[in-house]
C-alpha cells in the first residue's frame, strides 16, 4: 500500500474512533438529562401528593364537622369515609385512564424524544 493509502486509512480510523467517542458521550449526557427530568418529576409529584394529602385531611375534618352539626359526629365521619371509599373504587375502576396511561405517556415521551 502507498503512503497516502496508509495515512488515509489511519485518518479514517481516527475519525471513526472520535465519532464513536462522541456518540458514547452523547448517550451518557442524554441518559443523565432524562434521569434528572424523571427524578425531578418524581420529587414534584411527591411534594404535590404530600401537600394534597395534608389539605385533604383538613378538608375531611371540616366536612365531617359540618355534617356532624346536623346529624352527629359518628355518622358524619362514616359519610366522609364512605365518600372516600367510593372515590377509591372509582380510581381502581378507571386506573388505566387516570394512572397507567398518563405515566406511560410521560415516560415514553421522556425516553423517546
Amino acid at each position: 500500500m502507498s503512503k497516502t493509502g496508509e495515512s488515509a486509512l489511519t485518518t479514517l480510523l481516527k475519525e471513526a474512533k472520535t465519532y464513536l467517542e462522541l456518540n458514547v458521550e452523547n448517550v451518557k449526557l442524554t441518559a443523565a438529562e432524562k434521569t434528572v427530568k424523571l427524578l425531578s418529576m418524581l420529587a414534584l409529584v411527591g411534594l404535590i401528593a404530600f401537600f394534597g394529602l395534608l389539605a385533604l385531611v383538613f378538608i375531611s375534618l371540616a366536612i365531617g364537622g359540618f355534617i356532624a352539626s346536623a346529624i352527629g359526629a359518628g355518622w358524619a365521619f362514616v359519610i366522609v369515609c364512605g365518600a372516600y371509599l367510593i372515590m377509591m373504587m372509582l380510581v381502581i375502576v378507571f386506573r388505566n385512564q387516570l394512572v397507567i396511561n398518563p405515566v406511560s405517556r410521560f415516560i415514553t415521551k421522556l425516553f423517546l424524544s
